[in-house]
């Protein structure tokens, strides 16, 4: 088996960073120029209303778009019959043995009406890493490269729950 490397899509990671900070913006202008100007018409419930709804709401969409957008940041390399899974922010990396098997999985996305392919990779410590296809190039090469390799058990294919807005429910767990 020749090596193998996942090629990772990071113009699409860049915009969503970019639309991270964008967001986070968003919410410091809210609170600095919003806010106050509420509070100028002299009706304190209603800007007291306003200001917690828009805050709360603000906050939901930086934290599901942010968590989203800081997990999803792993390349898959395979060198010398070794397969690793390598975090490119921090590099730390996890090699094969420590994986417990990976499975392919379709999940809806909340705000579109299509399904989003993935893999999820699951580690012997309980993190579970997904490879979702919008990141990268070769996603069809991943995923024949892992269903080839003996290196990682297959666990199946499944689908998806919501356990709660921001979290989905794993059948291998």
């Amino acid at each position: 088996m020749s090596d193998f490397k996942s090629r990772f899509i990071y113009i699409v990671f860049i915009a969503r960073l970019s639309l991270l900070l964008l967001l986070l913006s968003c919410l410091i202008m809210f609170v600095v120029v919003g806010v106050p100007s509420f509070f100028k018409k002299n009706e304190v419930f209603l800007a007291i209303l306003i200001s917690v709804a828009g805050i709360a709401f603000q906050l939901f969409v930086l934290y599901s778009f942010g968590k989203a957008t800081l997990t999803q940041r792993y390349k898959l390399i395979e060198i010398n019959n070794e397969v690793f899974i390598q975090d490119f922010f921090s590099k730390k990396t996890i090699s094969s043995s420590e994986i417990k098997g990976f499975s392919i999985s379709n999940y809806g996305n909340r705000s579109i009406y299509r399904y989003i392919k993935t893999i999820i990779i699951y580690c012997h410590s309980g993190q579970k890493i997904e490879l979702p296809q919008f990141l990268y190039w070769n996603f069809e090469e991943i995923r024949h490269f892992l269903l080839e390799s003996e290196l990682i058990t297959y666990l199946g294919e499944e689908g998806f729950q919501w356990k709660n807005l921001f979290n989905r429910t794993y059948t291998f767990d």
